[in-house]
């Protein structure tokens, strides 16, 4: 009940002609104290079609524009090297709740960790790994890996591929062993996970046969010539969204010429398989480059750059052999970029189960 004395507030003169007063900048002029000939309405909405489109014809409100948050998801990466993988899924936008590096290499680590010290978790071995470890990670959704290949690899006569004694081969059988105990963790707490497992494409049939035979699929082959002026053939197993489809984007046809300095001039316009060694960039006897009339090497901030990163990303008080050592041994995130990006499709969507 009012208070004792109150009395309502009196609203001036022609209040509830200014509530209902046409949006401001609509064009309309609406004339007071007189009724408005249909004519004039019909011209209204004509402008304001024009102006706003087809919602103003729209009856009741069809809610606000709003896009849902996209979900985070927990990330391991066996085998981690300098980071490729994290920023793939950094640049095609996937949320990350909590990223766990696997890694032993000493210099690939302090790339890591003068980068993402405090975005990552770092977790030595896999071999460390124990089913008591790995359920203290709680629900991970991804799983990516790419094994050394030196002991997979056609190139070298001293290979000994899955069984060999000492054959760093055999860490393919560790990163196996994780991804059966997560694929069952997934199972039984009912949450959606992803995996993919990369190694060479140069290697012997029968040990890429037994590869994917213990994985229970055939590998997708892909390329970087699509995406970088350089080839690396590399196979790709797993689950994740599309990796088995053609890909939609045209073949690159950026050349060499593109990632050197104006000064510099390319004898080459795609790049042989970049290794841990200078002279992979060999075209025959051709060096890839020429300067001041004299052939020479690739700058590693050039490497950089074809690999996908930005430059100077290796540059933490490391030699330059040692940054090329750790690029040849990397990831082209380009490709692993195009290979991430419907699982950043399907995340954006909501249609995962976390």
């Amino acid at each position: 009940m009012p208070a004792k004395g109150w009395k309502p507030k009196e609203r001036k003169k022609g209040y509830r002609r200014f509530l209902c007063a046409p949006r401001k900048g609509s064009g309309r002029k609406v004339r007071q104290n007189q009724d408005i000939p249909r004519q004039e309405i019909e011209a209204i909405v004509d402008v304001d079609h024009a102006v706003y489109g087809d919602d103003v014809l729209n009856e009741g409100f069809l809610g606000f524009d709003v896009t849902p948050p996209q979900q985070s998801i927990k990330v391991l990466s066996l085998f981690d090297g300098i980071g490729a993988a994290k920023v793939a899924l950094d640049a095609v936008g996937i949320q990350i709740s909590e990223y766990i590096s696997s890694e032993i290499d000493e210099k690939a680590i302090k790339v890591l960790k003068y980068h993402y010290h405090d975005k990552m978790k770092m977790v030595g071995c896999v071999k460390s790994l124990t089913e008591d470890k790995l359920s203290e990670f709680g629900s991970i959704h991804l799983l990516l890996a790419g094994s050394p290949c030196s002991d997979f690899s056609l190139c070298n006569p001293a290979r000994r591929n899955l069984h060999g004694e000492g054959s760093t081969g055999q860490l393919f059988f560790e990163f196996k062993r994780i991804l059966d105990y997560l694929t069952e963790a997934a199972r039984v707490h009912g949450h959606d996970f992803y995996w993919l497992f990369e190694n060479t494409f140069s290697m012997e049939k029968n040990t890429k046969d037994e590869i994917s035979s213990c994985l229970g699929c055939k590998p997708a082959i892909k390329c970087a010539t699509s995406h970088r002026p350089m080839k690396r053939k590399r196979c790709f197993w797993g689950t994740v969204p599309g990796l088995y489809s053609p890909e939609d984007t045209p073949v690159n046809h950026q050349v060499l010429q593109d990632y050197l300095k104006p000064y510099r001039k390319a004898n080459v316009s795609i790049l042989p398989t970049l290794t841990s060694s200078s002279y992979s960039q060999r075209k025959g006897r051709k060096l890839p480059i020429t300067e001041d009339d004299q052939d020479g090497y690739l700058y590693i901030t050039e490497e950089e750059s074809i690999f996908g990163f930005e430059e100077h990303y290796t540059d933490v008080n490391l030699s330059i052999t040692d940054r090329r050592r750790l690029l040849g041994r990397s990831w082209c995130i380009p490709v692993i970029k195009s290979l991430l990006q419907p699982l950043a499709d399907v995340l954006r969507e909501g249609g995962f189960r976390v």
